[in-house]
């Protein structure tokens, strides 16, 4: 009977019945039913450029026989932290993917296990990777060859970044070298050769996930023998933006600091920009040879009718726009729109789709193509209602579809040296940190960079026919891409020393040549960025339109949230179950023992101190059962207290305190976080005059009431995974100290200075 069980037993089985209802996530649909899904991933490959036009066998097999998505977006313009998306579902900041120097160990024993191949795999599939994967996969730092995700059945990865010849490959985790006759090196036609042959041999009682990544349109862009003589006179598109540059600091022509330092291309850049050109489409041939073939053999298999077959690229590519030979890495649409085209059961033929589609859902598609639901922790969502189905159903599933998502760039690895070191076959090592020292007397300057600039601090790339800048250690940023019936946008801010902001208005400045930022509309930057703000930290299915205040990420997959423990707890770790179980018993022993003393005198149960779970118990326990709220907090960096001092309207936050050092984080009546003082509870942090700057000061202001005045100023809350506390209003800015100075300012989070806090 449970009304005659003991306290600590009833927590004890709530305990084991809450860890008991875990389920493994996602469902899975009937073998017998299954679609098969072919997919065909290019590198580097842009859309804005017209590269689509030179391929006649996609346009016949692919697009015309399906839909062909008109906004369709890398989440991450650069190769390595795309393709994680692509593969995981989840924007970079959940997978922690931010630069070429990627794939090491942390992915692999976190974000990689789930990456779609796992949840299809479990489903019944037959799963088959050949081609260019992570741009560090194979280097021995990361596994070598032998490393094979979990989920592919059928593995042939290259080992390292694009290349056409002399590359090795992982063949089911043993690493094979190919050299450089075309007849059987050649790598776009052998990755069409290997697909054909496992197509050809296939069992089609099995469905199959085949994906293949060609390392075409990537530099060096070689190009197969009898393509050579194509496209000899064409010039890459002289685009409004083509060759113009530099940048300014301030007003309509303001970008970042990297635009800011180059030049206009010579006669000699600009010609090597319109070689690669050329060298792109010749390349993209043999691309089009493995679609068709590919198609074909689908085909003779009887089995075309019921497979998806999706093409799309990592990102895009620019060439000669704002004096870029070529490459990728910036905010701009050359570089984040791609190619997306998809045909199967049910896409009606010769669509043409506005809806927004960004990296983060691939995963999900594909995954819903198979019958699986969206795992909890894929920040993307199905498209596949766009596509499929009635016309009257795809235009339902069209109105209520996103009008915005997030894209976000992390910028390359600071110490470039120990990156090359370590990955001695990546990306990394095409670039170069020309932090060169120049005398005070020399004037020449390096034309790599641009008439009458010098490279100085800039990245390089290098491809078959010279070098070209392309990044920056600041060239970090998170954008709002949006697109609605009244607005075509994007606003983009930086997280460099300037905080510098970039906004276009994309209807009516298609080529990003007018920056908005400055045109005096605070209010619509201000709501930009509360909404870049909720991107910026949404998890899961929040992020397909994600509210101001997001959830904290879910648990891994097997584990679940239990409201058995009440609001806020999670369990996130098996290990956690037997400190969880051994609190609540000791929980449960002590209330047993408090209520016999109640019987026996009431003066003595009044008179003994509080009674807590031993310090043993409580350590082990951090990190096991975080609480979404604490009652009484401190903050503290370099162990040094934060504090407001007598923490009355406008005292200053201050560093190194003894006094005003207890708060509270809790929600306002709108919804927002907020952190208010223990002296004074109507009291709370403040930005002054809500002013989002770099060395903005931060003070205590009155906490949102029942007025009907918002408080912007006053939404802050707690990053317990960065030690960052976060300004709700201004995009990537949290408190730091300011240098030389007890006081506390508004600093981009990602800088030392605002890291590294600790709430206890």
């Amino acid at each position: 009977n449970k009304h005659n069980m003991a306290p600590s037993s009833l927590l004890v089985a709530a305990a084991i019945a809450a860890l008991a209802a875990v389920s493994a996530g996602a469902a899975v649909g009937d073998a017998s039913q299954k679609a098969n899904i072919v997919f065909i991933f290019t590198d580097d490959q842009d859309v804005v450029l017209n590269s689509l036009s030179v391929m006649p066998k996609l346009t016949k097999y692919i697009q015309k026989q399906g839909a062909n998505f008109e906004n369709a977006f890398a989440t991450t313009p650069i190769c390595c932290p795309s393709r994680a998306s692509v593969t995981s579902g989840r924007y970079m900041h959940n997978t922690g993917v931010k630069d070429n120097s990627c794939g090491g160990k942390e992915w692999q024993s976190n974000q990689e296990l789930y990456n779609m191949a796992y949840f299809l795999n479990q489903s019944g599939y037959q799963t088959y990777y050949s081609g260019k994967y992570l741009n560090n996969y194979g280097m021995p730092a990361v596994g070598g060859t032998a490393h094979i995700p979990r989920g592919w059945t059928s593995w042939h990865a290259l080992v390292g970044n694009s290349k056409y010849y002399d590359y090795d490959v992982s063949e089911q985790g043993k690493r094979e070298h190919f050299g450089s006759d075309y007849a059987t090196d050649y790598y776009t036609d052998k990755l069409k050769n290997d697909s054909v042959a496992f197509l050809s041999a296939w069992d089609t009682a099995d469905p199959l996930f085949m994906m293949i990544g060609t390392p075409c349109p990537h530099v060096p862009n070689i190009f197969a023998p009898q393509y050579s003589d194509k496209y000899r006179d064409v010039e890459a598109p002289r685009t409004e933006n083509w060759n113009k540059a530099p940048a300014t600091a301030h007003g309509s022509t303001a970008k970042h600091w990297l635009m800011q330092n180059i030049g206009p291309m010579d006669a000699q850049h600009v010609n090597n920009s319109d070689v690669t050109f050329q060298d792109r489409w010749r390349c993209l041939q043999s691309v089009d040879d493995l679609v068709e073939e590919v198609i074909q053999t689908l085909e003779s298999k009887n089995v075309l009718d019921n497979t998806y077959v999706m093409y799309s690229a990592d990102h895009g590519q620019h060439l000669g726009q704002f004096a870029m030979g070529f490459d990728k890495r910036q905010l701009y649409e050359t570089d984040i729109r791609v190619p997306l085209l998809v045909r199967g059961p049910g896409v009606a033929a010769n669509q043409n789709v506005s809806g927004i589609a960004a990296h983060v859902d691939l995963a999900v598609t594909i995954l819903d193509m198979a019958g699986i639901e969206r795992p909890s922790m894929m920040d993307g969502t199905s498209w596949l209602p766009l596509v499929r189905g009635s016309e009257s159903n795809r235009k339902s599933s069209a109105a209520a579809w996103r009008h915005d998502f997030l894209i976000e760039y992390g910028g390359p690895t600071p110490n470039v040296a120990e990156q090359r070191k370590m990955y001695s076959e990546a990306e990394i090592d095409d670039m170069e940190e020309r932090a060169r020292s120049v005398s005070a007397t020399s004037t020449a300057p390096d034309s790599d960079c641009g008439i009458g600039f010098d490279c100085r601090g800039i990245g390089m790339c290098g491809g078959e026919h010279g070098k070209c800048p392309c990044d920056a250690t600041n060239n970090t940023y998170k954008c709002l891409r949006t697109i609605n019936a009244t607005e075509n946008s994007i606003y983009c801010v930086f997280n460099d020393d300037v905080r510098m902001v970039e906004y276009y208005d994309i209807a009516k400045d298609p080529w990003q040549l007018n920056n908005l930022h400055e045109s005096g509309d605070t209010d619509k930057m201000a709501a930009l960025s509360a909404r870049l703000t909720a991107f910026m930290e949404c998890y899961g299915g929040d992020c397909f339109n994600p509210p101001a205040h997001p959830k904290p990420p879910p648990p891994p997959p097997g584990f679940n949230t239990s409201s058995v423990f009440g609001p806020g707890v999670l369990l996130f770790r098996p290990s956690c179950l037997v400190w969880t179980v051994l609190l609540l018993s000791c929980c449960a022993a002590r209330t047993l023992l408090s209520l016999r003393r109640h019987r026996n005198t009431r003066t003595q149960q009044r008179d003994a101190p509080p009674t807590h779970p031993p310090s043993h118990v409580l350590a082990r326990l951090q990190g096991c059962l975080p609480f979404r709220r604490f009652p009484r907090l401190r903050y503290s960096k370099t162990g040094q207290l934060l504090g407001c001092g007598s923490c009355g309207e406008a005292s200053p936050l201050t560093i190194g305190s003894v006094t005003g050092t207890w708060f509270k984080e809790s929600v306002d009546t709108l919804g927002h976080g907020q952190i208010q003082s223990g002296e004074d509870m109507s009291e709370c942090f403040n930005i002054l005059d809500a002013k989002c700057s770099v060395g903005q000061p931060v003070h205590m202001h009155t906490c949102q009431q029942s007025d009907k005045k918002v408080h912007r100023g006053n939404h802050f809350h707690f990053d317990a995974s960065t030690g960052t506390l976060v300004s709700e209003l201004c995009a990537g800015l949290c408190l730091a100290p300011k240098s030389g100075d007890t006081t506390v300012v508004l600093q981009n989070c990602n800088s030392q200075a605002a890291t590294g806090w600790v709430r206890k």
